[in-house]
């Protein structure tokens, strides 16, 4: 059973904006219980915001949390 299940998905909004600072795509795919290939997917058709550092790309905190809470609207 995924962590969407075991946790309401307001949340995991919650525990996003309580991470203190930017998360990875290795952070976000666990948080919020979905594979690294699915989080690249949504990055590439531009459906969740983030930034890159060089090649990397990051997750704020705030605007990850409001994505979600977006989503299960």
């Amino acid at each position: 059973m995924s962590i969407l299940h075991q946790v309401d998905p307001k949340d995991l909004a919650d525990i996003i904006e309580r991470w203190g600072k930017a998360l990875t795509v290795d952070d976000l795919a666990g948080v919020i219980a979905v594979s690294i290939k699915q989080i690249y997917s949504l990055v590439k058709r531009g459906s969740l915001p983030h930034y890159r550092i060089a090649s990397s790309i990051r997750f704020d905190p705030y605007k990850t949390a409001d994505w979600l809470r977006s989503q299960n609207a």
